[in-house]
């Protein structure tokens, strides 16, 4: 067999004892397991390693994978230059990947020489890299390295690229180990980093109890508005690692999983036992996406139809549907509004614009242009493909009245959006946003989108918006 095991491991830089300065004895239980998953790395001996990290070049719409010939990193960024690492990379197998996950429609892109100065990348080795294999070169160092950075794809495609993964390791007779470098919950406790959410402790309970009895499917189609509230980094790593183990039986044990700082540490091994071909898990993951899609669409409301059935037929069609047709809500036809569509793919944003105040006749008719304003038209994003439409999901904001406040004490980012302004600068940022907890970092937020500096003096107003998905 070429994968011979796979691990999950955190990262947290604070481990390593002389970043920590004694801190990491709170987390003794996770330091155990990381020594402990070395020892068993250099008794497998593999020929090469495959880390999938969060915090390389991170692309919304592709899996990155390094193609330095050496690659290289330090923990420079906090504060430790001097702890560095550098290895070979199997630039065979990189090669490999991109060609076999191109020809399976896989988004994968090498970060080459040409692409890191494009775009100014940085193919240094990231700590979701170096944190894990500071343990493992403790015991072994007689391997290549694979550096993959997971893309913020479907979870058909993170499954589908483990599975080329797994192709590519029998196709070179590679020995191949593969860690799923990734944190749990950011927001367990109240001085977690990114605020405590009661979602956190769901999210890493599930989590750990899924590796444990080998629920493939759940893990692959763990709910996305849950884990966008616990604020993990993980899962999209533990999802490709799903996919490497594909037709193959493993014995699963979780060594560990502890949370002292706020953010959830598990580490785990999914040891292969041999092949195991009685389970196609793509089949059942795209029953259950298949059955998910459906319960949305079968909750939709005029407005949320409206402005999915608006961009469907512009996509697919090139037209523009009119409300007259497609309405039958009289207050859609006859009031008028602020409106913003909002459109998310995987769970991640692919578009948004929206209206302060109207600019039509009619609700209707600012959620058809807004719709297509959102997915055709967002300067953030390249416009939506209609092979994209099935896997987009719409939410319409009417916004109400916005009223002009003095002091951010006014302000609750759960009920109220805010408008700052100063001069021809404006930003707006709705309510009740996943992952903006706070009145700060809602301000934040808004200020950096408005081009404005937190000290300079500006105008600020809130609004309340009914939310429609």
């Amino acid at each position: 067999m070429s994968i011979i095991s796979c691990f999950l491991m955190p990262h947290p830089p604070l481990i390593i004892p002389d970043i920590g300065k004694g801190e990491e004895k709170k987390i003794q239980d996770t330091i155990d397991s990381m020594d402990r998953i070395g020892t068993l790395i250099a008794e497998y001996r593999p020929d090469t390693i495959i880390v999938i990290t969060p915090h390389g070049n991170l692309f919304r719409d592709a899996i990155s994978i390094n193609y330095d010939k050496l690659l290289i990193g330090d923990f420079g960024s906090f504060g430790h230059s001097n702890i560095n690492q550098e290895y070979i990379n199997d630039r065979e197998f990189a090669d490999a990947l991109i060609e076999e996950a191109t020809d399976n429609n896989i988004p994968a892109v090498l970060v080459d020489h040409n692409l890191k100065k494009e775009y100014k990348l940085n193919s240094r080795l990231d700590h979701g890299v170096l944190v894990p294999l500071y343990f493992v070169t403790k015991y072994y160092r007689s391997f290549d390295l694979v550096h993959i950075t997971y893309g913020l794809l479907s979870n058909m495609d993170l499954y589908g690229f483990g599975q080329v993964i797994q192709k590519i390791s029998n196709k070179l007779n590679r020995q191949v180990v593969v860690i799923a470098s990734g944190d749990l919950s950011h927001k367990l406790t109240r001085n977690a980093p990114s605020g405590f959410s009661e979602f956190g402790a769901i999210f890493d309970q599930m989590i750990i109890k899924f590796l444990k009895e080998d629920s493939r499917t759940d893990i692959m189609t763990l709910d996305g508005k849950l884990s966008e509230k616990a604020g993990e980094c993980g899962l999209r790593s533990i999802q490709i690692m799903m996919g490497t183990l594909d037709g193959l039986g493993t014995k699963n044990r979780v060594f560990s999983y502890e949370g002292p700082f706020g953010v959830g540490y598990g580490c785990a091994e999914l040891t292969v036992t041999g092949k195991q071909n009685d389970r196609n898990i793509l089949q059942e993951i795209d029953r259950k996406n298949s059955a998910i899609k459906a319960e949305i669409r079968e909750k939709e409301d005029e407005y949320v139809r409206l402005a999915r059935k608006t961009l469907e037929t512009y996509v697919s069609r090139k037209k523009r549907i009119t409300s007259d047709d497609n309405v039958q809500d009289k207050v859609l036809l006859t009031e008028k509004a602020g409106v913003f569509v909002s459109i998310k793919k995987n769970g991640e944003l692919r578009g948004c614009i929206g209206t302060i105040e109207p600019t039509k006749k009619s609700i209707a008719e600012e959620i058809i242009t807004n719709a297509i304003s959102a997915g055709i038209y967002d300067p953030r994003f390249k416009p939506i493909d209609e092979d994209e439409l099935d896997q987009l999901v719409y939410s319409v904001d009417i916004l109400m009245k916005p009223e002009k406040i003095k002091t951010k004490d006014k302000l609750n980012p759960q009920e109220y959006g805010i408008i700052v302004s100063k001069g021809h600068k404006k930003g707006l940022l709705l309510p009740n946003l996943e992952g903006v907890d706070t009145v700060d970092e809602q301000m934040r937020i808004v200020l950096r989108k408005a081009g404005i500096n937190p000290w300079e003096t500006y105008e600020m107003e809130r609004f309340r918006v009914i939310r429609h998905h």
